[in-house]
């Protein structure tokens, strides 16, 4: 039975991780053509939006609800710089981006949602 529940959250691990490398694909090259005068903001972008690979391995390997909790923040983050990036006052990148973007983390957030809400059926502890 483990086995078969193993390879269950590989297989969701792996779908999370094709679904964000469209975001990664897409992002990555307008948010290398950013201007140099949003030169920090854009290293913390890019940071943010590789490190949510790790942090997906890492709740995909653990298969601890609290790093898939993680995760899940993490995509926030993105979130959060994408609409920072959208901003009237730094307009980094268009409102057609941003929402494009969206569309595509949207598919990671149901991913992890379903993720962590199976093992949460599983009778898991959790304290959200």
């Amino acid at each position: 039975m483990k086995i078969c529940n193993d390879l269950i959250t590989n297989h969701t691990q792996m779908n999370i991780i094709e679904k964000y490398e469209k975001v990664i694909n897409y992002l990555y090259p307008i948010i290398q053509n950013i201007p140099r005068k949003h030169g920090i903001v854009k290293k913390q972008f890019i940071d943010c939006l590789m490190k949510q690979i790790q942090l997906f391995n890492e709740a995909g390997k653990s298969n601890q609800i609290s790093k898939m909790y993680l995760a899940d923040a993490g995509l926030s983050n993105v979130r959060f710089y994408l609409r920072f990036m959208t901003n009237k006052n730094v307009k980094a990148l268009t409102t057609k981006q941003q929402s494009y973007t969206q569309e595509l983390i949207s598919d990671c957030i149901s991913l992890m949602d379903n993720w962590i809400s199976h093992k949460r059926v599983k009778g898991d502890k959790i304290s959200p």
